[in-house]
This record gives C-alpha cells, structure tokens and sequence, in this order.
C-alpha cells in the first residue's frame, strides 16, 4: 500500500485489493540514507508489502531517462529499508498495524534530525569559537607587533636623545674646559702683575722712606701714603682665595698643635681610682720671645666641662692639676710617634722636654650652674663661663726666636664690619684629621657675620680649632677662634682681649 510523507494515512493502491487485509508484523532492520533524506525533504514514499517482506521505496522520477534502468518504481538507486516480518518482536497490535511502524519510524527520523541538527550546531560553534580565538590570537599579535614597534621608537628616541645630551655635555665640557684654562691664564697673569706691582711699590716705598728719613719733605710723605694705598687697593683686587694662600704660606709654621693630658681622682670604696683625660687644640705664637696664645678650655678643659663640674660637687671626684701635660708642635713638624701616639721628644711641652710652660691665664668667670650628675640627677656646680676670660698663654724656652703673626691692634685698632672675608687657621678634630704624622693645618674661609664684643663668623669652627687665629685678607689677626654655635656660626673672641692678658 502507498504511503505519503506528508500524511499519517496509508494511501490505497490499485492491486490492494489482492493483497491479505491483515499486515503481518513486522520490523524495520534497515534503514537506508536515500530514505532518511527523503523522509527529511518531505517526498512522497510508498510502502509495499510482498509475502513476508515490506518495503519503503520511493518512486522513481519521471523526468529520468528510462533506459538507465530506473524508471520504475522497483528499481531505486539505494536500497532504503529492509523489513523482517517473521513476526518477531511488537505486540499484535503493532504486528497487524503497518502505520505504527512508520509511526515509530518518523519517531526516529525526527530523532535523527534533532541530534543532525545538534551536530550542525555543535559544529558551527566549534567553528565560531575557532573563528572567535583566531581572531583574538590575531588582535593579540597586532597589539604585540604595534607595542614591539613602539617600544622600538621610544628605544630610537632614547638614543636620539642620549646621543644629543652626550653631544651638548661634549661641546660643553670643552667649552668649560677652554674657560678653565682661560681663566688660570688670566689668574696667572693677573697674579704676575699684581706681584710685580707690589714689587715695584715696594721698592718705590723703601726708597721714599729712605728719602723721608733724610729730611722732613712733606711732599715724601705724602707719596709714601699713595703708594701704601696702592699696594692695599692691588691686594684687595686679588682673588680671596689667593690673598689667603699667600697668608697661609706665611703664618703656617706659626699655627701649633696643642695636646694636654691630666688626672682625676674617683674616690672608690676600695680607695682612690686615679683616671687619665687627654684634649686637642690650637695656638699660636704672638711674640719672638715663644709666647703662644689659646683658649683656657684648650689647657684647662675640667673648668667647662659639667662632667669633671659634676662629680667635684658630689665630693666623689677632683682634679689634679699637677698631673697637667702640655705639649706644642708647630705646623708643619712631626707631632705622632711611630707608635700612633703624641711624640713627646719632638716640639714643646712641660714634660720629657721641660721647654714649654703655662704662663699665665686670664682671671677665672665662674658661675654656678645646673649639672646632670652619672646618676641623673641634677646639682648646682661651679662652671667657667664661655666669655672673654677663655683666654692663657704659653712659653717656649728657646734661644731661637719664634715668628709671630702679625696682631691688628698692634698698630691700631682695625675696622671689622659684616661680610668682611677672614680665614680660620688650625686643627680640627685633632690628631683625628692627621693622616702623616705631621701637624698639618687645615685652613677654613668665611666671612663676618656679626661684631661686637665677639666676633661672629660663617668660617667652621670645630673642636680642635679651639685657640686658632682668625685672619683677614689684610693678614692681621683679629681674634682668636673659641667655640661654635653651628657649622656656620663661630665664635671668636677679639684680639684686644688677648693683648691686655700678653702685657700683663
């Protein structure tokens, strides 16, 4: 019997009629391609029943040549379905009903079609993840080749860079170079005129003061007067540095380095603790006949120091001033022993060599003051002020006459005013800035910050320093370096003070 696609309904066919009614039952063991296909497309398909064999066939298409042997409904390319119909498997229900089979066989078409149309679309997704991953495979690639590109110009860009700076730095350090030398030339030479300026002033002066001494010509003297201001208008036209160079050249064998060494007493429950202090300082020779002048704290440092103060007010410590060791070493000399420590067989001092004294110093400013004892507490103590009186001077038994700097007071008073330039020669730190065994100065330049009964200066003044002269470009001292307020503000007492103490 026919069967339609597009229907549930069997068809009648014309040789129906000789056909059994009954439809043994049967089961479908084959399914052909061609049929799903057709089944799929909605194509009319006939079922015919032969015996104990069914068969799904399609009829052929007329349009077809009938000598290919295909034009009947019989002979199709492709065998679509075989049909058992031993009876096996079903009810007998199903076994007498052809229309449940195709029933159940469009079941499994429709089934088929599902999981095809599942696959089709599991595969387009593979095929749209594939794509999608490609293409962001592809933007990671131009990103990476647009950021390798990049950094390749900002590298060029870079070097571009480097290589103009390194060009400029080369133009400019031969341009500084050419103005360095430019510079020591005209140094040099302003240095060569100025000394011989002074060098002909100098003998133009002799000669004038010559011609003064030999009569009363007041027209000399007022020559010798121009020519002084000559020379002192040439000095201060010369660079500072240089001015001080020369000054130091000058004075620097009349710097000394001062070491002291003394005892103090502990009174210890098991009897008296003898303990040993040491210092370092600055001095300088003031006269021919070795007088030295430096601080009183150089010499006699436990009258300003709150420790020594501290334990003298509690009764459990004191002083011996006898045990007092001062030892001199111009500048210049041998001040170390092989051994690291101060050489007592060179120089000057009160001890092995017995040609250095402590001569005199000035009155004692003490007043009492608030201490921290080792304990914490607190104790009023007797202390020396930081004033004027931070003044002592030394002598040098020696028949060779000592070279002194030159005082301003020594031929008048010297007008000091602000921002006037002026060295500090000494040693500060001590033995802890000599490198030799040599006492070698070391020169600091600043300038007046303030006058009075002090004078306040921006030259460093550090421990060590203590009891050094203070210059100006003049090559006058004009006081004496004594303490420090900061790394720029010094404080030193005038020479007029020292000079009253030297007289005495």
């Amino acid at each position: 019997m026919p069967y339609d696609a597009s229907t549930d309904t069997p068809t009648p066919s014309p040789d129906s009629a000789s056909r059994p009614a009954p439809v043994p039952a049967c089961r479908v063991t084959t399914l052909g391609d061609g049929i799903v296909e057709a089944l799929a497309r909605g194509d009319r398909v006939e079922l015919r029943i032969d015996g104990a064999e069914a068969r799904l066939v399609m009829p052929a298409d007329p349009g077809e040549d009938a000598s290919n042997g295909e034009g009947s409904d019989e002979a199709l390319r492709v065998r679509c379905v075989s049909v058992d119909t031993g009876g096996r498997g079903g009810s007998d229900a199903e076994r007498s009903d052809p229309g449940a089979e195709v029933a159940s066989m469009r079941r499994r078409l429709r089934e088929a079609r599902v999981v095809s149309l599942v696959a089709v679309l599991a595969l387009f997704g593979l095929l749209f993840g594939f794509a999608s991953h490609q293409s962001r495979v592809l933007a990671q690639q131009d990103t990476l080749r647009r950021a390798q590109a990049e950094a390749q110009e900002r590298a060029l860009d870079g070097i571009v860079r480097q290589l103009r700076n390194e060009q400029r730095m080369a133009i400019a350090s031969g341009l500084e170079i050419e103005a360095e030398r430019t510079r020591h030339e005209v140094e040099r030479l302003s240095e060569s005129v100025r000394l011989e300026n002074e060098r002909l002033l100098e003998s133009r002066l002799v000669d004038l003061e010559i011609a003064h001494d030999s009569g009363d010509d007041p027209r000399i003297a007022r020559l010798a007067s121009e020519v002084r201001g000559l020379r002192d208008e040439v000095a201060r036209n010369a660079p500072p540095s240089r001015v001080f160079q020369h000054i130091l050249e000058a004075n620097d064998a009349s710097v000394v380095l001062i070491y002291t060494s003394f005892d103090y007493v502990v009174d210890a429950p098991s009897g008296p603790v003898r303990r040993n202090s040491t210092g370092w300082g600055t001095g300088f020779f003031v006269s021919e006949e070795g007088h030295i002048l430096t601080n009183k704290h150089v010499v006699q440092p436990w009258k300003f120091d709150p420790k020594y103060a501290s334990l003298a007010a509690m009764g459990v410590a004191h002083v011996d001033p006898e045990s007092l060791l001062v030892c001199a070493w111009p500048g210049g000399t041998t001040a170390i022993g092989a051994d690291g420590e101060p050489d007592l067989a060179r120089g000057f001092n009160n001890g092995p060599l017995g040609n250095l004294e402590l001569l005199r110093t000035a009155p004692d400013d003490m007043e009492r003051t608030s201490v921290s004892t080792p304990s914490g507490a607190k104790v009023l103590a007797p202390m020396h002020r930081m004033s004027n009186a931070d003044l002592a001077i030394l002598r040098v038994s020696t028949v060779t006459p000592s070279k002194p700097v030159h005082m301003a007071s020594v031929t008048g008073p010297t007008e000091i005013e602000k921002l006037d330039p002026i060295m500090v020669i000494g040693f500060p730190r001590g033995r802890g800035i000599l490198e030799t065994r040599l006492a070698e100065t070391s020169p600091s330049m600043g300038t007046v910050r303030k006058v009075e009964d002090t004078i306040y200066v921006t030259a460093s003044i550090i421990p060590g320093n203590s009891g050094g002269p203070v210059f100006t470009s003049d090559g006058e001292v004009i006081g004496i370096a004594t303490r420090v307020y900061s790394e720029t503000l010094g404080a030193c007492i005038r020479i007029e003070h020292a000079l009253a103490l030297l007289e005495e």
